[in-house]
């Protein structure tokens, strides 16, 4: 692993430690892409081609997949840490210990709670905290909808399963910044196409079952 802002995390080699430790075939992959793998397997994204998995709780991140494959290059993507265009009046300096106000460091959960100053579970649903989030996680989704075109975008972690009525704010946001550029992405169509997990919390643990399953499939 290389550099992370979970703490004691930083550089810790993951995958040798249970490779050397278990005479059995090992995969690895980040949570994110694990996620996605699993909701095209079982979930949301059954039967699309190209589809993104993204969490909202600690951190933020994305997995891709484009052809039943998670997407990696020199590395798994990281775009919970793009900078995005940031909210008019919104001065929070963001909580990111690497970039400050990446998206992550604005809509994460220790950003969250610098900028409530109350446990998330007390902040109420019509609190406008909630529509800053929105408006930020759209501003990003918009961006990955112009750059990856996916057929599906899928939204899990914490902070999207405790608020859900996220999601419905975030697909009209997308709607008004695309302006009606691309086919296919109303606010309605969006309904189809910007979505919440079906595999809830239960995603974590399938994405680990996916990874097996595929690791396996591929040793045997």
């Amino acid at each position: 692993m290389g550099s992370t802002p979970k703490p004691g995390w930083s550089g810790i080699d993951v995958y040798q430690h249970f490779a050397s430790r278990f005479d059995v075939p090992v995969g690895i992959d980040t949570d994110v892409a694990g996620a996605a793998l699993a909701e095209e397997e079982w979930g949301a994204s059954s039967g699309c081609t190209v589809h993104c998995y993204a969490t909202v709780g600690t951190g933020v991140g994305l997995g891709i997949v484009v052809d039943g494959k998670a997407v990696h290059g020199s590395l798994h993507p990281e775009a919970g840490h793009i900078r995005i265009r940031r909210q008019p009046g919104d001065a929070f300096p963001g909580a990111c210990p690497f970039h400050s106000d990446c998206l992550e460091g604005l809509v994460g959960g220790p950003a969250l709670a610098a900028r409530a100053s109350v446990a998330l579970a007390d902040i109420a649903d019509d609190h406008p905290l909630w529509d800053q989030v929105a408006a930020d996680l759209a501003e990003w989704t918009a961006m990955l909808v112009l750059t990856l075109s996916p057929q599906r975008m899928v939204f899990g972690g914490g902070v999207i399963q405790s608020r859900p009525a996220i999601i419905p704010k975030i697909r009209a946001r997308v709607a008004t910044i695309l302006n009606g550029y691309l086919e296919g992405c109303s606010a309605e169509e969006l309904k189809d196409r910007i979505i919440p997990s079906q595999l809830g919390s239960d995603i974590g643990p399938l994405g680990a079952v996916i990874l097996g399953i595929r690791v396996i499939d591929k040793s045997g």
